[in-house]
């Protein structure tokens, strides 16, 4: 999409060339794993809106790092990672637009 397209979304996102391309970024994802179409912004639905705005916050977050405190010199560490996260909210918020995680490959030949 373009600066305008994303613009015009109304994300309530400021935007600059980093944050369009997250936001594209996301767009590739719900084009891959979704069957919500994303190629009309006029009529783009709220629930892929609101999955664009947590994809945004969650490139942001740090994984590893869960808490962090400078005087006390204090680090919490979880091992969470960003593919288990971005999961998640696409579970909860996309569950009825998600294709299956499950992936068929055809054997072009049998074994000899």
């Amino acid at each position: 999409m373009t600066s305008e397209e994303i613009a015009s979304l109304n994300l309530g996102i400021e935007l600059n060339t980093q944050t369009e391309i997250i936001i594209n970024s996301g767009i590739e994802w719900l084009n891959e794993n979704t069957t919500i179409d994303t190629a009309d912004s006029e009529n783009f639905p709220s629930i892929a809106k609101l999955f664009l705005i947590k994809f945004n916050e969650l490139q942001s977050v740090s994984v590893g790092v869960s808490s962090e405190s400078i005087e006390g010199l204090s680090q919490s560490f979880d091992n969470t990672d960003k593919t288990q996260l971005l999961w998640q909210i696409a579970d909860e918020l996309l569950q009825p637009y998600l294709k299956s995680r499950i992936r068929f490959v055809c054997a072009k030949r049998k074994w000899n």
